[in-house]
């Protein structure tokens, strides 16, 4: 892994003339353009990128795993055909194959059903071996994390060939899925006799026993990419939001069949128009397709990063540039921490959680921290990253106090609101039994011996009745 620790790099706009004539002009920030193209100045890259079994990470896409770290899908080409795979990393670089999800398949994308916790798996289903005959897009669809280790969908569904004379329809791309998951856009090429084009189509009642598969071909999109010089396939993209702004990241091939002539586009859904990416690379390759990009948590710290990946066909790659390009760089953190909670469970103890990491020396410093009716701070020290234990006088039980913070700093140096405030009480730790139910009173936030009722599991009772204080 090369890792390089390096800000955004944010070039002078350029006016520039593609070598077919086509003039550059973009409403696309140039901060953009240097996330997705500028690989010799992001935090980390790798070519030739492999799992740990030594099979090539071809097209792959990468997402959150909410369990920590990061899930791939890709396709390696295993004795005589393709098969799809998924791996995991913790930093984006380094891959651990886990499981094959399908066989002779290819050009797989992945996307996470949020509202359900699941995922879905879109790729190229080919009908005879070897990789070849009929290419129809597949989506499995699986209910948990455990299930996808596993390639254990819950529901499949090959979609019938729609527009192609040829029966060749692939490179799947998930715009959205519905929080319901039975209404799934998604994008894909299909071959139409000379060359590929791009389309769109919906699937509804993916998790229902009657699919409805709709696709319409995407004219006006083709037609713009063809006025910019591109002349041969139209094939693979991918979507996603950067920097507030709504893209496609699509390849095209200027001449048909010339696989050193393949480029990606960056397509603006604002103003339906394409912009050239220019991508560098430390060697100079100068082809790139099957390019996805995003946005994740940076495994270096607590803020983003952009991850972008590419295919380096070897007709335009670089000495050792080629097939599979990853790299990513960390997103500028400007957003300052907050407060999550503060809590005082014992007289001289103050507990104070952040949103983040903080850095120690600011969250430490006592004179960083007030609080009203006459408590006094004698020591602040860390407790864990993101939370500070302070030691005070004492606290009494019948008055609410403010605490007021300044000048924490989170560890990109971005500091707290001046004078944020959190109101809080100090809780005495009792436990009491009611009916054989035993539970502390700072589960539910009442001060010690000052309650009339009590409510566990549900259940209440007066402070008198069966309930026994230890």
């Amino acid at each position: 892994m090369k890792i390089k620790k390096k800000g955004l790099i944010i070039a002078l706009a350029l006016v520039m003339c593609l070598a077919w004539g086509v003039q550059m002009a973009s409403a696309v920030p140039q901060e953009v353009i240097d996330l997705l193209t500028d690989v010799p100045g992001s935090t980390a890259y790798e070519y030739n990128a492999e799992d740990d079994t030594g099979n090539r990470l071809d097209t792959l896409k990468i997402i959150e795993n909410p369990s920590g770290g990061y899930l791939g899908v890709y396709h390696s080409y295993i004795g005589t055909e393709f098969e799809i795979r998924l791996a995991t990393s913790t930093d984006l670089i380094n891959w651990t194959y886990q499981v094959e999800l399908a066989s002779n398949s290819s050009q797989p994308t992945l996307a996470y059903h949020a509202e359900a916790d699941a995922y879905l798996l879109v790729h190229e289903q080919w009908s005879s071996p070897g990789t070849s005959g009929k290419a129809q897009l597949k989506f499995q669809y699986y209910p948990n994390l455990n299930d996808l280790l596993n390639a254990d969908p819950s529901k499949t569904y090959l979609a019938s060939i729609t527009l192609s004379p040829n029966d060749l329809e692939g490179t799947p791309n998930v715009y959205s899925i519905s929080a319901d998951g039975n209404t799934i856009k998604v994008g894909f090429h299909y071959y139409n006799g000379t060359r590929d084009l791009n389309a769109k189509g919906t699937l509804t009642n993916l998790l229902g026993e009657t699919r409805n598969w709709q696709t319409e071909t995407w004219t006006e999109y083709n037609n713009t990419l063809i006025d910019k010089g591109v002349n041969g396939n139209i094939g693979d993209r991918d979507y996603g939001w950067l920097s507030g702004g709504e893209y496609n990241i699509q390849e095209g091939q200027l001449t048909n069949g010339v696989w050193e002539d393949w480029r990606v586009w960056l397509y603006d859904y604002p103003t339906e128009d394409f912009t050239f990416l220019d991508v560098e690379t430390h060697g100079g390759s100068i082809s790139f397709c099957n390019a996805t990009f995003t946005v994740l948590p940076s495994p270096n710290n607590e803020g983003d990063c952009v991850v972008v990946t590419y295919f380096l066909p070897g007709e335009g790659a670089a000495p050792g540039e080629g097939p599979e390009l990853i790299f990513y760089t960390d997103l500028e953190d400007t957003t300052p921490p907050t407060i999550d909670s503060v809590s005082c469970t014992e007289s001289t103890k103050v507990k104070v959680e952040y949103s983040e990491a903080v850095e120690q020396t600011s969250a430490t410093t006592t004179n960083n921290y007030s609080i009203d009716n006459g408590i006094s701070i004698s020591s602040a020290a860390m407790d864990g990253t993101d939370a500070v234990i302070l030691t005070t006088s004492e606290h009494s039980t019948e008055i609410t106090y403010t605490i007021t913070i300044n000048n924490v700093k989170d560890l990109s140096d971005n500091t707290i609101e001046p004078n944020t405030q959190k109101t809080y009480s100090y809780i005495t730790s009792h436990t009491y039994n009611f009916d054989g139910i035993t539970q502390s009173n700072t589960d539910y936030n009442a001060y010690a011996c000052d309650v009339d009722v009590f409510t566990f599991a549900g259940r209440s009772s007066n402070r008198n009745s069966q309930v026994e204080a230890t």
